[in-house]
């Protein structure tokens, strides 16, 4: 991608962003659960519903990542986009489901640590990445028009 509007690419995109990242984070976030933290059937599906309620409402109904980028660019560049541009809401969303997910991780008592962060970091980078390229399938595909 070259220079990107990242709030107007949200705007048309937002719907298929938020069907994607949370059908990624279900999945990814159950699977992680069961596999490296070994907590019981019942258990994960609580802590699942929380991690990806939790990404859902801070990542893509209220996208803090997107709206701290958005100023702190504005701020400093103005209206210049750059051919990176998009990447770091990307970085900062992952970044913001691995906290939630620890936090849920520790509110249900389990073991945390840095290898469990660097997971669960690149599980969100997954899944954010993946909804970040199906909305931009979706914008090519439904480019504004004027």
């Amino acid at each position: 991608m070259t220079d990107v509007c990242v709030a107007c690419v949200w705007k048309i995109g937002r719907a298929v962003f938020t069907t994607w990242l949370e059908a990624t984070l279900l999945i990814a976030n159950f699977l992680f659960l069961l596999i490296w933290n070994r907590l019981s059937f019942g258990k994960a599906i609580l802590a699942n519903v929380a991690m990806s309620g939790a990404g859902w409402l801070f990542i893509a109904a209220i996208p803090v990542p997107l709206y701290a980028y958005a100023i702190v660019w504005e701020l400093l560049f103005g209206d210049r986009y750059g051919p990176i541009s998009w990447l770091i809401p990307v970085l900062l969303s992952a970044v913001a489901g691995a906290l939630f997910g620890i936090t849920v991780l520790a509110a249900f008592r389990e073991s945390v640590n840095r290898s469990t962060f660097l997971i669960l970091f690149a599980l969100n980078l997954a899944c954010v990445g993946i909804a970040v390229f199906r909305m931009a399938i979706y914008v090519s595909a439904h480019p504004p028009v004027a």
